[in-house]
């Protein structure tokens, strides 16, 4: 009975282990995406800034909205100034794609 009760620790301990690594990448991807809303101005040099912006920041891609088709095409064709604009920033060098939506 001793070892069941020894991989039910070890399995509870893994959970733990693992939900807090979760919670600690979503977290971390909020405080990061926080962090772009702030700088945005100086990402995107446009006057239009308001069309579009930055909402989720997810598996190193930052996602932006945006509702306006024109913008969205000219936002597809700039995505790797975009991209190299965020990379200015040494706390973005980890963000490796940018999605338009």
């Amino acid at each position: 009975m001793k070892l069941i009760d020894d991989e039910d620790e070890e399995l509870k301990s893994i959970s733990g282990s693992l939900s807090k690594y979760i919670h600690k990448k979503e977290l971390d991807e909020v405080l990061l995406l926080q962090e772009i809303l702030e700088k945005w101005n100086e990402i995107i040099v446009n006057t239009a800034i308001s069309k579009f912006k930055p909402y989720k920041l997810l598996n190193n891609a930052l996602y932006i909205r945006c509702n306006d088709s024109n913008w969205k095409f000219e936002l597809n064709i700039n995505k790797r100034r975009i991209l190299s604009n965020v990379h200015k920033f040494p706390q973005f060098k980890a963000i490796h794609d940018i999605v338009i939506t």
